[in-house]
């Protein structure tokens, strides 16, 4: 019992640092363990940069490696990428030839999720918020945690926004700077809610209506008939699977190349994001002193599905 699951951080820094140590110490315990096959990730890796020689890497080719993934049939594309500006390469409000293959890209897959994050003095579109925000339960308890004022966020091009949906991919470190748990209900405005991507990821693999999703905040996430129970702020501790590898992962530019069989991503959530030295995208865990962040989401995904 003693050893049993718990929220870390939700009380005092004595306990949190505690409680974390143990989810730590659990982890190395039970040892890695297999990850579900449905959760693929595609990297932006050394070599996928070496190759294109930019990092981030062109919006063209991001584009290219959207319609691969579409062709082969992946039903849902996580992006973790904050597209947040247009590419260089136009004057004016025009979007330069990547961003517009890139917007013609998730057109045609339809099913993509797009990357936002929490920012200071940032309001954000109404409209583009209310078309993502999770639904409140009709009693929603006393025991939630949600900042004063407005929370402003930083959403993606707005070409690129008004094509997929939106989720949040804020990743919070605790004292000893590891990665223990995630908001899957982000506050954003005055009184809204935002998902995290991999609860985003799930519902869509899992054709769950948006209407479906039920968030009572402090208290559990409806994802249909799936209750998921959250601490105060909304957040789950992350059952982490491994390592780096965890994962069935493949390069960019594999992928764009044609050098995966398709296979591989038909029928499966597919989470693109960056594995490279240069992204500085990376967390540490209870089995990697540098995990990058896509497969931290990817493990939460595959924690809630």
């Amino acid at each position: 019992t003693a050893m049993g699951w718990c929220h870390p951080g939700e009380r005092s820094a004595l306990t949190a640092a505690l409680e974390g140590r143990l989810l730590d110490l659990r982890h190395v315990l039970r040892g890695p363990i297999k990850a579900p096959e449905e959760f693929v990730i595609v990297a932006i890796d050394d070599k996928s940069i070496d190759r294109l020689q930019r990092f981030p890497v062109p919006r063209s080719a991001l584009a290219a490696a959207v319609d691969r993934l579409t062709e082969a049939g992946a039903k849902v594309l996580a992006i973790d990428l904050l597209l947040l500006e247009r590419e260089p390469g136009t004057e004016g409000d025009a979007l330069s030839s990547g961003d517009t293959v890139l917007a013609a890209a998730l057109a045609r897959h339809g099913h993509v999720i797009l990357a936002t994050t929490e920012a200071c003095d940032v309001p954000p579109d109404s409209t583009l918020v209310k078309r993502n925000e999770l639904q409140l339960a009709a009693n929603v308890g006393p025991g939630h945690q949600r900042p004063m004022g407005s929370v402003g966020f930083r959403l993606p091009v707005d070409e690129f926004a008004q094509l997929a949906s939106l989720a949040h991919v804020n990743l919070p470190r605790d004292a000893d700077r590891s990665t223990r748990r995630m908001v899957l209900a982000m506050p954003i405005g005055t009184s809204q809610y935002l998902p995290a991507l991999p609860l985003e990821a799930v519902r869509a693999l899992r054709d769950v209506p948006r209407d479906a999703v039920q968030l009572a905040p402090g208290e559990s996430i409806e994802l249909g008939n799936q209750p998921i129970l959250t601490d105060a702020y909304n957040a789950i501790g992350i059952n982490h699977y491994g390592a780096e590898g965890a994962f069935p992962t493949y390069s960019l530019i594999d992928v764009i190349e044609g050098k995966v069989d398709p296979d591989r991503f038909a029928g499966r959530a597919v989470f693109i994001g960056a594995t490279a030295l240069a992204s500085g995208d990376v967390f540490l865990s209870p089995f990697a002193a540098g995990l990058p962040g896509v497969e931290v989401l990817a493990s939460v995904a595959a924690n809630i599905a």
